[in-house]
């Protein structure tokens, strides 16, 4: 399965730098554990600022969900 994250609002900033479009791809491992390196949403200008999170086979994706990316280490990310 493929786990793909991207900003989808207009123009989003880090420490001032503009980012978006912003995207992260990763494939999951056979238990279906996947790892994308993400910029904490808090630390995104605006502040309230969303990632648009799809999973996908290759017949097509399967999920979609728009989340604030927590800023801690690790989370689990629930469908």
């Amino acid at each position: 399965m493929t786990v793909e994250a991207q900003l989808t609002e207009g123009v989003v900033r880090h420490e001032g730098v503009i980012i978006s479009p912003y995207k992260v791809i990763a494939a999951s491992d056979s238990l279906g554990y996947f790892y994308l390196d993400l910029i904490p949403s808090t630390k995104l200008m605006p502040g309230d600022t969303k990632y648009q999170i799809s999973a996908a086979y290759p017949a097509g994706t399967v999920l979609k969900k728009k989340i604030q990316v927590p800023d801690v280490a690790s989370w689990q990310l629930s469908w």
